[in-house]
């Protein structure tokens, strides 16, 4: 995120889709800086700290969770943190899936067999229509549902 993207999405009123992998401090300076400047927006495939995810809601901004947010026991630790209203769910495929050397796939359930020819709804299905995810999110909605929206 540089000059250039924050000064686009001020001048257009548009939200930001932010990335912040391994730049914390960095991205968390500018964003104080410069958070009154945009409506809004989502850190996206969010990997941080509890205290970086505490930090970004206060801010009020989104965070985005993919199969890079869930990769270790304390990925998913912050991620069971993130208040439910400000959780989005990434697919980000095909290269953030919840793969099964990732601590989070230990929750994967199958729910439905796919195609395997069409890798971006299987990557999908696999994000929401297998959300038994985690024991600890629950959805407002049912996930087949949202799948088919997508």
């Amino acid at each position: 995120m540089g000059p250039l993207e924050i000064d686009l999405a001020a001048r257009t009123g548009l939200p930001m889709f932010l990335h912040m992998r391994a730049a914390g401090d960095d991205f968390l300076k500018i964003m104080q800086e410069q958070r009154q400047r945009i409506t809004g927006g989502v850190v996206h495939s969010f990997t941080g700290t509890l205290e970086e995810m505490q930090q970004i809601l206060a801010m009020d901004l989104y965070i985005g969770v993919n199969g890079c947010s869930l990769k270790t026991e304390d990925n998913l630790k912050v991620v069971q943190q993130i208040p439910l209203d400000r959780l989005l769910l990434e697919t980000d495929c095909p290269w953030c899936e919840v793969r099964p050397t990732h601590a989070g796939y230990k929750y994967v359930r199958t729910k439905v067999a796919l195609n395997h020819a069409i890798p971006s709804a299987r990557c999908i299905f696999r994000l929401f229509a297998r959300l038994t995810l985690f024991p600890f999110v629950h959805l407002p909605f049912k996930p087949v549902s949202f799948a088919l929206l997508v």
